[in-house]
């Protein structure tokens, strides 16, 4: 490494800190295919790190919606899920993320419709608390295919 790059990223990493730079290196690392999708369930309360980010990202939900009754739940619901089939659609996914966050009916609703839109399975990340991210992959088609 040059000498002025080593300065600049001591510089940096003086101010901002390894994990700032670590994300965004992993960022700009990451291949950024247009095949890739990325849905945050809910970007509300957690924030969502750069790395974790493949190819285009969709937000399913931002805010807090009424839940003050079951047909307005059901009727928000409906109308974010219309608009992630939409997305879906555009093209053929060859990786589907899903970032489970927020309520999880948000979560709930969005894996089991991803799978109905697309029959692809996600690869899930979930966060879990000082453990931080983590990166799930089960093969539910292997495991409901086992023979009892």
């Amino acid at each position: 490494m040059r000498e002025t790059t080593k300065g600049k990223v001591e510089s940096f990493v003086s101010q901002y800190g390894d994990d700032e730079l670590i994300s965004l290196l992993s960022a700009s690392i990451v291949q950024k295919s247009s095949h890739h999708l990325t849905i945050i369930c809910d970007d509300t309360m957690h924030h969502i790190p750069n790395n974790l980010i493949e190819g285009e990202k969709f937000v399913f939900s931002k805010g807090t919606f009424d839940s003050s009754s079951a047909t307005l739940i059901e009727d928000y619901l409906s109308e974010r899920l219309s608009i992630l089939r939409n997305k879906l659609l555009e093209r053929e996914w060859q990786k589907i993320i899903l970032i489970f966050s927020g309520h999880a009916i948000l979560s709930a609703s969005i894996k089991l419709f991803i799978y109905r839109v697309t029959h692809k399975e996600t690869e899930d990340i979930i966060y879990f608390g000082s453990s931080g991210y983590k990166k799930i992959n089960i093969d539910m088609r292997a495991i409901a295919s086992l023979q009892p």
